[in-house]
């Protein structure tokens, strides 16, 4: 009954933000609950740092594979910058140097 009421009362407490997108973030190498940790203190760091955005994050492990992936909530001060969160994941994911070719860590806006 405690987890259900917590469950609730952080339901409730998102519900109170003004979110502009649900994101989805993975990467092509099997990603640890701890990595999974790093990476999103990193998006906080350069996003919410930088930019001003809010940033709510949760990591969920892979039902049909190894590792983790993350889930955030996201509200900015400016709607239109898509190109910094991707670039931004790109980077805190290990996939900075990126060659031409090679693929992109995956981001799912909706």
């Amino acid at each position: 009954m405690l987890q259900q009421d917590s469950q609730l009362a952080l339901g409730d407490w998102l519900n109170g933000f003004d979110w502009h997108y649900w994101c989805t973030f993975t990467t092509k190498q099997t990603m640890s609950l701890n990595s999974a940790r790093r990476m999103a203190q990193g998006m906080d760091k350069y996003l919410c740092g930088a930019y001003n955005w809010t940033m709510f994050w949760c990591a969920e492990p892979f039902d049909t594979k190894e590792g983790h992936h993350l889930h955030s909530l996201l509200r900015m001060s400016d709607v239109h910058s898509f190109e910094k969160l991707i670039g931004t994941w790109q980077v805190v994911s290990g996939n900075k140097n990126m060659e031409k070719g090679d693929k992109w860590h995956r981001v799912k806006v909706e």
